[in-house]
């Protein structure tokens, strides 16, 4: 007999890692994984609109293969998340790395659009790393710790893209896009290695097995493909929702954000590489304080609405910056919003399902940002024609909506909560 899903919390397996600290080894290693993963991307991905453009590409059609990309994520983030409650985090990231080791190093191979287009599906089945990553740091921390363990993760996470631009820009300018390319496979190799030898998660294998004997070794394909009509839903829609909208709005942004900044202020491929650099490191300082924020809302709801609209002003400021100098400046806000956002929105995600269901519904939210990279690649293109200041204008508005979902979500629980204090 199949367990009542739609309950808040199911009677699943046990979770043995939640009452003891996790091992610092075992820390390490999910944060090693996370920097690692983005100083890969970081390596290759900035520079992804350019190395479209030298072969030919139109903005529309460098969008569409952005959403090329957003299309296979979507279908495969939900599989990919399920099969890991269902086999243990480790041994599916252990996959998912050796995948794209082999994937990106075949990109840069490709000599045309078509080969380029074709070589990109390997990536975009497999690359969930830094998703399975925190579904493994949800695992070993307690409720309390996570906001503060994810904010961590994240901001380790995107110190990783301080280093990869870097070498990146150095990398193409020096070798093309060829030695970026083999760079980046050559990080997720490494990282193959320390999640291998340094994420021991045997206490998440039990339960993994454990889910298994309750659920079956079938893990819902119909149901995790068409997203809707999964028991999982319900619960996070809300949340998904405003993920979605919020994904499209700073997809558009810093989908054309180094064309935008190449065409308005003529930089280099070096300077775009630093400047995607000083936005990962003023993300991950920044990150170091999402745990102290979140203890000062105790309504998370209030705290995303005001992370929501900073992005909002931050994305405008930026859009319509007079100089570089000014760029700069306003980069710093829109890394503290976007880095409390990232975090509370996985918290409160997490906090609405059961132990069992973690894994998928982390799927979930992989699949409405690649639903998201789907949409935004080819709004940001057809944009791009139209202005260079088009893209984060709009991105800005599609911004603003999630911003008002967010705000309607929470007075709608502060109305449910004060109706039942009357009750009482």
């Amino acid at each position: 007999m199949q367990p009542d899903l739609n309950s808040p919390k199911t009677s699943t397996p046990s979770d043995p890692n939640r009452s003891t600290s996790p091992k610092a080894s075992l820390l390490a290693g999910i944060y090693l994984v996370g920097f690692l993963d983005l100083a890969a991307v970081g390596v290759i991905v900035p520079f992804f609109p350019k190395h479209l453009e030298n072969l030919g590409a139109s903005p529309a059609l460098a969008g569409t293969y952005g959403s090329l990309y957003g299309a296979l994520q979507l279908l495969s983030s939900p599989l990919v998340g399920r099969l890991s409650d269902l086999h243990g985090r480790r041994r599916i990231l252990l996959v998912v790395l050796l995948s794209c080791t082999v994937g990106y190093f075949l990109i840069g191979m490709a000599p045309n659009l078509f080969l380029l287009f074709l070589l990109r599906i390997p990536t975009g089945i497999f690359k969930h790393s830094l998703s399975l990553g925190k579904g493994c740091l949800a695992d070993v921390t307690s409720e309390e710790k996570r906001p503060a363990q994810l904010g961590h993760y994240n901001g380790i996470s995107s110190a990783g893209f301080i280093v990869g631009p870097i070498v990146g820009g150095h990398a193409v300018a020096y070798g093309g896009f060829q030695m970026a390319a083999t760079l980046a496979a050559f990080v997720f190799a490494v990282n193959f290695l320390i999640a291998y030898f340094l994420v021991r998660m045997d206490g998440t294998d039990v339960t993994a097995a454990g889910n298994r004997e309750v659920y079956g070794d079938s893990f819902r394909l119909k149901e995790a493909i068409m997203i809707h009509r999964s028991p999982t839903w319900p619960k996070v829609s809300r949340l998904m929702t405003q993920r979605l909208l919020m994904g499209v709005g700073m997809i558009m942004f810093r989908g054309s954000f180094t064309l935008f900044l190449s065409h308005k202020f003529n930089t280099t491929p070096q300077q775009n590489g630093y400047i995607q650099s000083y936005m990962a490191l003023v993300s991950a300082i920044l990150s170091t304080q999402v745990g102290r924020i979140s203890t000062l809302y105790p309504n998370k709801s209030a705290l995303m609405c005001r992370a929501c609209l900073m992005t909002v002003v931050t994305e405008l400021a930026v859009t319509f910056a007079p100089s570089l100098a000014f760029v700069y400046v306003a980069l710093v806000p829109l890394a503290l919003a976007t880095t409390t956002l990232r975090a509370i929105t996985t918290h409160l995600c997490i906090e609405a399902v059961s132990t069992s269901e973690r894994g998928e519904v982390m799927g979930i939210g992989q699949s409405m940002l690649s639903l998201a990279r789907i949409i935004g690649p080819q709004v940001s293109g057809l944009a791009l024609q139209v202005g260079n200041e088009v893209p984060g204008l709009v991105g800005a508005a599609v911004s603003l909506v999630g911003t008002g979902l967010v705000y309607k979500h929470g007075r709608d629980q502060r109305q449910r909560s004060g109706a039942h204090e009357k009750d009482e």
